[in-house]
């Protein structure tokens, strides 16, 4: 019991250090990709990733989480379920690329053309690679190697910024530069977790009938709810694109990229709680130790949340420049809904370790039908200011269905989760004792 305990709270302890020199650095690189591209530049790069996203969203299926928890609960040869997870992403790629390249125009035209061919071209690189790197980092936290998968992120953002500033000073950085940048660095961070791996099992490729049937059996489950989460999180921004152009989209991407550093924390207690879950024997442990997390999650999350709301103007005029003064009112409506998605994210991860990924999909669905109708009536009308509001209203609805899912499954009231208690900050005191 004190081994799980101290190990859990080394794991948060050591990921929100890493987490937090994320944040760090997405910020610069934030910045500077605002003032190198300016709104409409920045819009035609977030377009540029939304596209390949939805074929990850589709053809993902909940692989990478299905993973995770045969790994953790060691329902096959570590071996197995990696050449297994190669294989459907190898074959889901190949895919990809012909879907991506024999139906360009059309998927060019339901984006308006807003990008340039060669642009949706190079952005496909992202569709192998972030498969690879999902699927790559799920075994990770299966085999409970938490922290390499957070090191990882931070070799990731390391290498982007590094890059770009190198590039900067021999091309004009376009978005096409930082499509490459932004692959270059994938690809980096994978070979960082294919090291890892390798130190546990050979990495290989294979087709494992009864494996593959397992992961596609939990990962349905969880494709579902990612379908949903996808649409509550970037329908909105495919919307503005459609409505009201890349311009639109540059000004709200930016406010969309500040509010979700809010997320940061969330991330790093998502990643944790979910391994621990689905490794752990003992329900009752975990979930007492995932209550003393959401409490943690919410509480340092009204607490930055609010801090970023009296600060917004200024971050928003005197970092990212004057071009992004329309930011600052989606960033304020923006905020409550984040914290919200924040909290949802770390009680949905908890349950898909305690092998209940439907109560996410129930909770993602639920959410989507008000994403769905809101932001057709709210775009239009209030343009990047009804796409914020839509999504907080959404968060907030599909969290709450979390929060009773949840409670009932623990049987724990409300106040187990709302009150910071004593116990939930000492744990790190005595991680620190005895690493110095």
């Amino acid at each position: 019991m004190e081994n799980f305990k101290d190990n859990f709270f080394s794991n948060i302890l050591v990921s929100s250090i890493s987490e937090f020199l994320n944040l760090v650095i997405k910020f610069f690189i934030s910045i500077l990709l605002a003032r190198m591209l300016g709104p409409q530049g920045r819009g035609e790069y977030a377009l540029a990733l939304l596209i390949p996203w939805i074929f990850i969203m589709f053809f993902s299926f909940g692989i990478g989480e299905a993973t995770t928890v045969l790994i953790g609960k060691k329902r096959f040869f570590i071996e197995k379920v990696v050449k297994s997870l190669n294989f459907y992403v190898i074959t889901t790629s190949i895919i990809c690329f012909l879907i991506y390249f024999f139906l360009s125009d059309f998927i060019l035209k339901i984006v308006k053309y807003n990008i340039k061919i060669e642009l949706y071209y190079l952005s496909f690189l992202v569709i192998p690679l972030t498969l690879f790197w999902g699927g790559f980092a799920s075994v990770l936290l299966g085999l409970s190697e938490i922290k390499v998968v957070s090191w990882g992120r931070l070799l990731n953002n390391i290498a982007f910024i590094f890059l770009l500033i190198v590039f900067s000073f021999f091309l004009k950085i376009t978005v096409q530069i930082v499509m490459i940048i932004f692959s270059l660095s994938l690809i980096i961070e994978i070979i960082y977790c294919m090291y890892f791996i390798s130190k546990y099992t050979k990495i290989g490729i294979c087709f494992e009938p009864e494996v593959l049937r397992e992961q596609i059996k939990f990962g349905g489950k969880f494709f579902v709810s990612g379908l949903f989460n996808y649409a509550n999180r970037r329908l909105d921004s495919l919307l503005i694109n459609f409505f009201i152009g890349t311009y639109y989209l540059g000004i709200y991407t930016i406010a969309v990229g500040i509010t979700e550093n809010l997320l940061t924390l969330s991330n790093v207690l998502s990643r944790v709680i979910f391994s621990s879950s689905a490794t752990s024997s003992n329900t009752n442990e975990s979930s007492t130790t995932t209550d003393s997390i959401i409490r943690q999650n919410i509480f340092i999350m009204f607490l930055f949340g609010l801090i970023l709301a009296v600060f917004v103007r200024p971050i928003l005029v005197f970092l990212y420049s004057s071009k992004f003064v329309d930011s600052i009112i989606p960033t304020l409506f923006l905020i409550p809904g984040v914290i919200s998605l924040g909290v949802g994210l770390v009680i949905g991860y908890a349950l898909a370790g305690y092998e209940k990924p439907e109560e996410v999909t129930k909770s993602s669905a639920i959410a989507c039908v008000f994403t769905v109708v809101l932001d057709f009536i709210l775009i239009p009308k209030y343009k990047v200011n009804g796409a914020a509001l839509t999504s907080t209203i959404a968060y907030t609805i599909g969290t709450v269905y979390l929060i009773v899912s949840y409670l009932k499954i623990t049987k724990h009231s409300i106040l187990d989760i709302l009150i910071l208690r004593k116990q939930d900050i000492k744990g790190y005191f005595e991680i620190f004792k005895k690493k110095f």
